[in-house]
């Protein structure tokens, strides 16, 4: 649908996805690999010193052609959703149909098939107990243990036959859905957004029952409170969240990936690089027209702690990355500081 094509070109513009073509082959190693462990510890910043680059401090590297991992047959490395407790244990969902594996470190626990239906936005999360997983295209949510015990539960969310969701994310327990009326006639940016919607599902009880909808809601802009420069020079950055008091903005090129804190004013206090980068960002999901395309739902704060995963087409790997902000916080928050044109900056500099 031509003004469901234009709706994604806008989002993955913001969001500085960078798309890639589907290079996939056919490789003979069947063995899931790990690279490393604790690369370097945590560790205190009270000079507040701005690191050249931040190294990772775990990298979890599996091999994306074994059938045994959970991505498209014949998609290369494109997963479905990612969450991570924190603490070495991974959740990948992909595959047709969507499997989620989850894995302590190199061992899997388990596998789970967990949808037959398309979903292209990775809207999933670990909650509690349970991994909460939406099947876009029939308007569920599915519910599975997070110990890959038991069965997956589904539950019907209220919305029509011809609703489309076109993105989403949970916020905390919550679920937030963008939503566009199919049956509309648009033949512009201004008639799609007018048939858009925001729903929101509180994660109480039954999802059926509970849903507050707003039909002139959008989904924030979180470049709207930049300041000047800063939104021109984060202006490929995609956002990831506000976490400990700053807004967190982030970039992936061709084997580079960047990383910047921005404070409630608009400003930005902390950047830095990110060291052993595979060269290319996972993805989503694929359009035929525009190609594939990433979500910010593929990224994850915890803690101190920034995942994030990549691949190689060359190895046919995909690796799964923790980072420590730690040091970019402290850096962000040692004093004074001074804005020149919109950029903070330690006075003396």
């Amino acid at each position: 649908m031509k003004t469901h094509i234009i709706y994604i070109i806008g989002v993955l513009l913001l969001s500085g996805c960078s798309r890639r073509g589907s290079d996939v082959a056919k490789q003979d190693t069947s063995q899931e690999k790990l690279q490393s462990g604790i690369l370097q510890p945590e560790r205190e910043n009270p000079g507040g010193e701005l690191p050249d680059s931040l190294p990772a401090v775990h990298v979890y590297t599996f091999n994306y052609s074994d059938p045994s991992f959970p991505c498209e047959p014949e998609g290369g490395a494109m997963i479905k959703g990612f969450d991570t407790d924190g603490n070495g244990r991974l959740y990948i969902a992909g595959g047709s149909p969507v499997r989620i594996a989850c894995y302590n470190g190199q061992n899997k626990e388990f596998d789970a098939v967990i949808s037959y239906s398309a979903c292209n936005h990775a809207i999933m999360s670990l909650q509690g107990d349970s991994i909460l997983f939406v099947e876009e295209s029939v308007r569920r949510i599915a519910v599975l243990p997070k110990d890959g015990t038991g069965d997956v539960r589904h539950y019907n969310l209220p919305l029509k036959e011809t609703d489309s969701i076109m993105s989403g994310a949970f916020r905390g327990s919550d679920l937030e859905l963008e939503v566009y009326d199919s049956n509309s006639q648009a033949h512009s940016h201004e008639e799609f957004e007018k048939n858009t919607h925001v729903c929101l599902f509180p994660a109480q009880g039954s999802w059926a029952k509970k849903k507050m909808c707003d039909g002139t809601a959008r989904l924030q802009n979180p470049r709207e409170f930049l300041s000047g420069e800063a939104k021109e020079k984060l202006e490929c950055y995609s956002y990831k969240g506000l976490h400990h008091g700053m807004h967190l903005f982030y970039r992936h090129e061709l084997f580079l990936g960047d990383i910047a804190l921005v404070d409630k004013a608009g400003h930005i206090r902390a950047e830095a690089s990110f060291a052993q980068m595979p060269p290319i960002n996972t993805c989503c999901g694929e359009d035929e027209h525009i190609g594939w395309y990433s979500s910010p739902n593929l990224y994850r704060v915890k803690g101190y702690s920034f995942f994030l995963s990549a691949y190689d087409s060359k190895e046919k790997t995909i690796s799964f990355l923790e980072y420590d902000l730690k040091p970019l916080y402290d850096f962000a928050n040692s004093s004074p500081h001074t804005s020149i044109n919109g950029t903070v900056r330690r006075i003396g500099e």
